[in-house]
C-alpha cells in the first residue's frame, strides 16, 4: 500500500484529535503549504498527492475529521491528483452534511501556520493519557486499496438519510474500474480465481453438466486489468466503467452464460464446443487433460516445416 501504509498515523491522529477538524492534505514537494487559513491542520504527504489513494481521505472523515482539503496548487501532478480524487470529492459533495473531500487549484491566502509530516503527527498530553482507555480503529491492513475505499464509502453513505435524489447523484459520478463483456467465454474460471478484489465469480449449476454463470460485481472492480490479462481465451474486454453508487450498493451483473460438462478425467468443468477438435472422444475431456494426454511428457516437438519447392 507504500503511501497510505505510511500515512497510518495520520489516521490514528485523526480518530484521537481529529474530531471536527479541518485537514489540508499536502505533497511533499508543496512549496508553501504552511501558507492557508489558521484553523486548518496542515499534513504534508511522505509522497505525492498523484500517488495517495483516494481511500485515505474519505477514511478521515469516518474517523471524525470535518473536513478534507487536497492542496492540488503546488503538486507538480496536479492534473493527475486532480483526476484520481475527483470521484471521492464528488461523492462528498452529494452527501448531505459538510463532511467533505476539497479539492484545492489555487493557493489560498493567509498567515504562516504549523506544517505537520503526515508520519508523525502532534498528540496532546491529554490524548496520551487517555490512550489506554480509546483503543484504536483503524482501517485494517490486509483489505486492498479498493477495498477500504468501498468500506469508508459505504460507511459514509450510511451516516445520511437515502433518498431517489441522492441515489440518482451517486449513479451519475464515475468510479474506478471496469464493467466487463465476455464474448467467447469458456469457463475456465481463471478471471475469477485471479480477481484481487473478488470482483469476478464463476458459478455452475447442475451435477455434472448443465450452465456456467459468470457475474461481476461492477463496483468491486479496480480496474487493475489482471483478468484482462490471464483470460487465455480473450473473452474478456472492457464495455464502460461502473459508478459510485455500483461502488456503494454492490449490484452484480451475469457476463456470460456458458454450457459445460464434466471432465471424465480430472472432474474439472469445461466448455465441450470449445475444444475445437474432432479427434474420437476429446469432447468427453477438458483442454488441459486433452493436451495432458496428447504430450504425456509435457511438451511437444516443434511443427516439420513443409520441404521446399
Amino acid at each position: 500500500m507504500g503511501l497510505s501504509q505510511d500515512c497510518r498515523p495520520l489516521l490514528a491522529w485523526a480518530q484521537r484529535a481529529g474530531e471536527g477538524a479541518t485537514v489540508e492534505l499536502a505533497c511533499a514537494e508543496h512549496p508553501a503549504a504552511g501558507r492557508g487559513p489558521r484553523d486548518a491542520v496542515v499534513a504534508r504527504l511522505p509522497g505525492c498527492l498523484a500517488d495517495l489513494h483516494p481511500h485515505l481521505p474519505l477514511e478521515l472523515l469516518v474517523l471524525g475529521v470535518g473536513r478534507v482539503r487536497l492542496r492540488l496548487d503546488g503538486c507538480t501532478a496536479a492534473a493527475r491528483a486532480q483526476q484520481r480524487h475527483a470521484g471521492a470529492a464528488a461523492f462528498t459533495a452529494a452527501l448531505p452534511g459538510d463532511a467533505t473531500v476539497e479539492l484545492v487549484v489555487r493557493a489560498p491566502g493567509g498567515r504562516s501556520r504549523p506544517v505537520h509530516g503526515a508520519a508523525r503527527m502532534p498528540v496532546s498530553r491529554r490524548a496520551v493519557l487517555l490512550l489506554p482507555e480509546r483503543p484504536l480503529h483503524l482501517p485494517p491492513e490486509h483489505l486492498t486499496p479498493h477495498q477500504r475505499l468501498r468500506a469508508a464509502a459505504r460507511e459514509l453513505l450510511g451516516r445520511v438519510p437515502d433518498s431517489p435524489d441522492l441515489r440518482s447523484s451517486l449513479a451519475a459520478i464515475v468510479a474506478e474500474g471496469f464493467i466487463l463483456r465476455a464474448d467467447g467465454c469458456v469457463a475456465s474460471g481463471v478471471c475469477a480465481r485471479s480477481c484481487p478484489e473478488d470482483a469476478l465469480t464463476l458459478s455452475h449449476t447442475g451435477q455434472s453438466a448443465g450452465p456456467a454463470i459468470l457475474s461481476i460485481w461492477p463496483g468491486r472492480c479496480s480496474g487493475c486489468g489482471t483478468c484482462l490479462e490471464l483470460c487465455a481465451a480473450g473473452a474478456l474486454s472492457p464495455a464502460g466503467s461502473p459508478s459510485w453508487a455500483d461502488l456503494v450498493h454492490d449490484p452484480s451483473l451475469v457476463l456470460a452464460r456458458v454450457q459445460t460438462r464434466t471432465c471424465a478425467r480430472c472432474g474439472a468443468r469445461f466448455a465441450p464446443s470449445r475444444v475445437g477438435t474432432a479427434a474420437p472422444g476429446a469432447e468427453e475431456f477438458c483442454p488441459v487433460c486433452r493436451f495432458r494426454r496428447a504430450t504425456p511428457f509435457g511438451s511437444a516437438p516443434p511443427p516439420r516445416r513443409r520441404p521446399r519447392g
